[in-house]
């Protein structure tokens, strides 16, 4: 009998059908009938919602759930524009589990994303050493152990001597299944790895008359191969021959690819180090780095991963076109990256905050030929005296935000100019009472102000506005035109 692992309350989730998510918001157009999709919503209703559609369809299933640190994990947002400095902390999610709660919730969630696995999809779940055996137990019983491929050491920090008795923790661990023996699996390589860098600086030691570093190589046939077994310009071929053909050794050496020592013996081809494509890669990532404070790529998100990591495992088990799931979105690096690659996706996230973020992300994101993309989140209520708006001449303004949530958080600080509160203001002029079509979206970059007057198309008609705040708490309004 297999090992197993088990806690007070243990339990598989049923496939019970979710009620609807329908999207809110549309930003873009279909690509081939396709919409990417960000839900707001927990992860096991989203995976009990997509399973009647999409069984079988996700191609890559890739997770960073809560680590249960015992802590609550916060950002901090501060006012825009000129005026005194003002910031507020805002938490983001709650990694504090009551026992045996934690893995309970990560087993019902891994259990309904293997139905939405094709069979030669991978998962991928990001942990570290508090929990990374247990969750290696639940992988195991739910894919199989025959199906467990790696442990993924993530160097994400240089060790550090601030801790006493026990060694700083510098690394992650990626969990890396497969729903079966048969799935995409292309070798990533790299230059930036400190094997690699060994590489570069102990090999590549020579150099061409036009200044390009080289490296030799043998060119060797590992077996005996009769039909290889000639000599070129008075050198004498290795015992097993070459390891190509006559006509390619020609070849080789009028393009200045062959290297003939001057003391004589055998010949070898050039690698040049412009070309060298690196080392390939180990389950001990050391090359990619934790976000720099000053990276375009940093949101202030807490535990946010950085793009690159995302991509060497987007790279290494999908090609384009494929379906992505992250149920555990955060910032939506999985999406953003998705979306660069060309991959399909669907993300969710139970935070409204972090729904804002990737939605913001994806916005201001520059990627050509890229599918629009939904969100899925309960219909806004519009709050009374919450958001004032105003029709002036040909343009939209808006008068008054109230953000009463974030302006709860600012005790005495006074804020005159709405626009210091909001994050983006969304308007489609053209609203048909259910799904926001943005034509209008003003995100402005860090610290600058929206402009909080828009102009207004003459076919205008019944004018919708969502104006996010910068704790990511929305407040829609609608301004009906004359015949809108």
């Amino acid at each position: 009998m297999p090992a197993e692992l088990r806690w007070p309350g243990k339990a598989l989730p049923d496939e019970q059908p979710a009620p609807d998510l329908p999207g809110s918001e549309v930003h873009g157009a279909p690509r081939d009938g396709w919409l990417d999709r960000v839900y707001l919503g927990d992860g096991l209703e989203v995976c009990r919602h997509l399973l009647p559609g999409l069984r079988g369809q996700v191609r890559l299933v890739t997770i960073d759930p809560p680590f249960d640190t015992g802590s609550t994990w916060t950002r901090r947002v501060r006012l825009r524009g000129a005026g005194p400095t003002v910031r507020v902390h805002e938490t983001q999610y709650d990694d504090r589990w009551a026992p045996g709660t934690y893995l309970q919730h990560l087993y019902e969630r891994l259990a309904l994303l293997r139905p939405l696995m094709a069979e030669d999809a991978t998962i991928w779940v990001h942990c570290d050493d508090r929990r990374s055996h247990h969750i290696r137990c639940l992988l195991d019983e739910l894919f199989g152990a025959r199906n467990f491929r790696s442990a993924v050491t993530w160097r994400r920090k240089p060790g550090r001597s601030n801790t006493r008795n026990v060694f700083d923790a510098a690394t992650d661990t990626l969990l890396f299944y497969s729903r079966s023996d048969r799935y995409r699996f292309e070798r990533p390589v790299t230059r930036e790895s400190e094997e690699a860098q060994r590489t570069i600086q102990k090999r590549f030691s020579y150099t061409d008359a036009d200044g390009r570093r080289f490296m030799p190589t043998p060119i060797v046939s590992p077996n005996p191969r009769p039909n290889l077994y000639y000599p070129y310009k008075g050198r004498q071929p290795p015992p097993n021959g070459w390891s190509f053909s006559l006509e390619k050794m020609q070849a080789w050496d009028a393009a200045g690819r062959l290297y003939f020592p001057e003391r004589g013996g055998r010949i070898y081809r050039k690698i040049y180090l412009d070309e060298y494509e690196g080392q390939p890669v180990s389950d001990l990532w050391t090359d990619i780095h934790v976000i720099n404070p000053m990276a375009r790529e940093r949101l202030g998100y807490p535990t946010q991963k950085p793009e690159a990591l995302l991509e060497r495992i987007l790279r290494t088990v999908t090609a384009p076109g494929d379906l992505v799931l992250d149920t555990f979105a955060g910032s939506g690096t999985s999406a953003a990256v998705a979306r660069r690659l060309g991959r399909r996706f669907i993300v969710c996230d139970d935070n409204p905050g972090a729904v804002h973020t990737i939605t913001r992300r994806l916005l201001t994101q520059d990627v050509e030929d890229a599918p629009g993309f939904s969100v899925h989140r309960a219909p806004t209520p519009e709050e009374t005296g919450g958001l004032r708006l105003e029709r002036r001449d040909d343009a939209l303004h808006i008068a008054h935000l109230d953000a009463p949530s974030l302006r709860a958080r600012l005790g005495s600080a006074r804020v005159d100019d709405w626009r210091r509160l909001a994050d983006c203001v969304l308007v489609d002029t053209q609203w048909d009472g259910a799904v926001l079509r943005p034509d209008v979206v003003d995100v402005p970059g860090e610290g600058a102000l929206v402009r909080g007057t828009y102009p207004l198309p003459a076919t205008a008609g019944a004018v919708r506005v969502r104006v996010v705040d910068l704790l990511g708490a929305a407040c829609e309004a609608t301004l009906t035109l004359p015949g809108g």
